[in-house]
């Protein structure tokens, strides 16, 4: 199996893994006098489009997996002026999309390497709670997953890493968390 076959089959481990704990986490509800199970959604960059798999339309993880997705290539949490305005600022739109498009309960959140060294840890901390909030007011419970490694032959420099491995043991820290990172770097 190659390096990039390995990586996916390890996140496709943490995608299943994910769909169980949101279901155990949300449980079910009942509708019309029958249960209802809640559903799962991702937002987040290019990693949730799909980027680099053979076909990100089919192969795309929120695919894979049979919910609702919306990745887009260069997405930032908090910067300006990376592809589209900010998630923290779309954010509401796409939880309501996500909604209407699939009763979505739960989102998982996957997006931030593209601020790395342009915005502090604070800013980070501060989007990721509104990020909540708005996932609070809307009914969705929103759960982050950690900032991806960038890769071996293009690595970070110190200073991002370093930034990243604090955002990531902060997101660690919050209870429960999809953890890429641990996933890519064992793959």
């Amino acid at each position: 199996m190659t390096k990039r076959g390995s990586s996916v089959a390890v996140l496709a481990v943490v995608v299943i893994g994910l769909a169980v704990t949101t279901f155990a986490y949300v449980g079910h509800r009942r509708t019309a006098g029958r249960p209802a199970y809640a559903t799962w959604g991702a937002v987040g960059d290019s990693i949730t489009y799909g980027l680099g798999s053979s076909d990100p339309a089919t192969m795309a993880y929120p695919v894979q997996a049979g919910v609702r997705g919306h990745g887009i290539v260069g997405q930032c949490l908090v910067t300006s002026g990376c592809k589209g305005p900010p998630l923290v600022e779309t954010f509401p739109s796409e939880l309501s999309r996500l909604r209407q498009e699939g009763d979505v309960a739960a989102v998982v959140v996957e997006v931030g390497i593209n601020d790395l060294g342009h915005v502090t840890d604070r800013q980070y901390l501060d989007a990721y709670a509104r990020l909540r909030a708005e996932g609070a007011a809307q009914g969705v419970r929103v759960v982050l997953s950690t900032i991806t490694p960038f890769g071996r032959t293009h690595p970070l420099p110190r200073s991002k890493e370093q930034q990243r491995e604090r955002i990531n043991a902060w997101i660690r820290s919050q209870g429960a968390y999809v953890d890429y990172d641990a996933a890519l770097r064992s793959g």
